[in-house]
């Protein structure tokens, strides 16, 4: 890009950019990437034609994530073949990648809070720019000043296509997360990218605030006729937006259509809700113990709780109550708020507004370690395990504040009870499991610690469909233990079958509610996940 390029009209495309009858921007060919036992991207492939629009959803752990970081120069993989406009884009940095025409947006924003708005964007100039020499800069000669100023009006230019240059003098940190999201979209899209992967550009915004961006970014296009990988768990913006959606599940990919084709695709929705099928003694065994917890006085209640992060609403009234000694799910899509409920009742994240009360105890600013010493224990979602350290000592970090080691032994039998599978790799490091194996141990960890309340985050998340199953049989059983559970988990016919009790999460809020038995007859909550 030459210096004069930056002053060009606003984010008018620059004339490297592949045509239609070019090689496709992006192509993955049979990627593959394994992260320990787990294996994220199976062989995925995947093209993107210049000027198209598509989408990448998945349910959680389906590999949306490790994807953009493949093609962005973050992981490398282990195997396959990426290219950029048909060439190899393997073993190249990140910022090398970026240079080539790819640009991107994280999760999580990462702006510099402290810096003006325009300085947040003149970062994005820098791919491509040619700057004067350090000393033309050092010594503000016109050279320098005349480049800082075509990389200002550039950085304005992109601004005002998004309706933001109002702010730009503003510190970042201070405006609302609306305004944030446009800044961080605007930092990708003043260096002329060919391609823009977008990676939940509606996480956190209203509905007014995501339409809005979604005709900002439909304009853009129109515009520029950028390529565009779009992941997002807002289906409906994601069929509204995208001409094609691939979907992916376990690393692999599922199926590739319309949004409507998708939309009413069976492995589709197999893939988000799960297939709910549990062995005839599972069924039965948890059909019985559902009869005798709904007459339970609940154990915990939560009440009105809000909770933010910044400015980010991500629990917005919540309201629900746990019945003693049964398993109650909540479900709903990627980024509704389940696991932020979950973090919430065991004090790892604090409630703005709100109460929960623990076998009738206010136990809302206890913190973390207290509730675990009362009986509230969580097996996180990840399994987070220490590699380096053996499967027993994982184990017993569980048992932490237990002091009598014949109940340390006992409570270890029955861990080794409940998984067999590990009881023979006591010594084995947990960072050589299996994906399941590892998921066991976890879930034995939280076991050790004597729970009256356990928290399960995602247990089914990356596993094959046959230890799916065995993990939720697992569930049913710690239940007959008389151990309460609160269960999060992204397959919902599967929690649906082994729970009592369920609530649906939408944007932060209880959308939906009743006996497990009704929510699975209920078309709702298929379009609580797919729109």
């Amino acid at each position: 890009m030459e210096l004069n390029t930056l002053a060009s009209p606003p984010l008018s495309g620059h004339p490297g950019r592949a045509s239609s009858h070019d090689a496709p921007v992006l192509e993955l060919d049979q990627v593959s990437i394994n992260f320990g036992g787990v294996r994220a991207l199976d062989r995925l492939s995947l093209r993107i034609n210049a000027g198209e629009i598509r989408g990448l959803i998945g349910p959680n752990g389906s590999g949306k994530s490790t994807a953009f970081n493949v093609i962005t120069g973050l992981y490398r993989p282990s195997g396959g073949e990426i290219r950029v406009a048909g060439r190899s884009i393997l073993g190249l940095r990140a910022d090398q990648i970026a240079s080539r025409g790819v640009a991107r947006t994280f999760q999580t924003l990462r702006l510099f809070q402290a810096m003006s708005v325009i300085e947040n964007v003149m970062l994005g100039t820098h791919l491509g720019a040619q700057p004067p020499s350090p000393a033309s800069l050092l010594l503000g000669l016109p050279a320098s000043r005349r480049f800082e100023a075509e990389v200002r009006q550039r950085s304005m230019n992109a601004l005002e296509a998004l309706q933001i240059a109002d702010y730009a003098h503003d510190m970042a940190g201070n405006l609302p997360y609306g305004v944030q999201k446009r800044i961080d979209l605007a930092r990708s899209l003043v260096a002329n990218p060919s391609l823009l992967l977008l990676d939940e550009p509606a996480a956190g915004l209203t509905g007014a605030e995501s339409h809005q961006l979604m005709e900002l970014i439909r304009s853009l296009h129109a515009e520029r006729g950028f390529s565009l990988l779009l992941v997002e768990h807002d289906m409906q913006f994601v069929a509204d937006l995208c001409e094609r959606i691939t979907v992916i599940d376990f690393g692999k990919l599922l199926v590739e259509g319309t949004p409507p084709e998708v939309r009413a695709n069976n492995d589709v929705v197999v893939a988000y809700l799960g297939t709910g099928q549990l062995s005839a003694s599972a069924r039965a065994a948890a059909a019985a113990a559902t009869d005798g917890a709904m007459a339970q006085p609940p154990v915990l209640e939560v009440k009105d709780i809000a909770v933010r992060y910044g400015a980010v609403p991500a629990l917005t009234s919540v309201s629900l109550s746990i019945a003693a000694g049964g398993i109650t799910t909540i479900i709903g899509a990627n980024g509704a708020g389940k696991t932020t409920l979950l973090s919430t009742v065991s004090g790892i994240v604090a409630a703005h507004q709100g109460q929960i009360l623990y076998r009738g105890h206010d136990v809302t600013r206890l913190p973390c370690e207290q509730r675990v010493a009362q009986g509230i224990v969580m097996c996180p979602e990840g399994r987070r395990l220490f590699p380096e350290m053996s499967v027993q000592e994982n184990l017993l970090l569980g048992a932490y504040n237990v002091t009598d080691k014949a109940v340390i032994n006992t409570a270890l039998e029955r861990v080794y009870a409940l998984f067999p599978r590990v009881a023979g790799r006591r010594k084995q490091l947990a960072g050589t499991l299996s994906g399941g194996e590892q998921q066991m141990v976890a879930i034995g960890r939280a076991l050790m610690a004597a729970p009256t309340l356990l928290l399960l985050d995602e247990p089914s998340l990356g596993l094959a469909p046959n230890l799916v199953e065995l993990i939720f049989e697992t569930i049913a059983e710690i239940r007959r233990l008389g151990c309460s559970i609160m269960l999060v988990e992204q397959n919902a016919a599967m929690a649906l079958e082994v729970a009592d009790f369920g609530y649906v999460l939408e944007t932060g809020k209880v959308t939906l509610s009743g006996p497990a038995s009704d929510l699975k007859e209920r078309h709702d909550v298929i379009e609580a996940y797919l729109g």
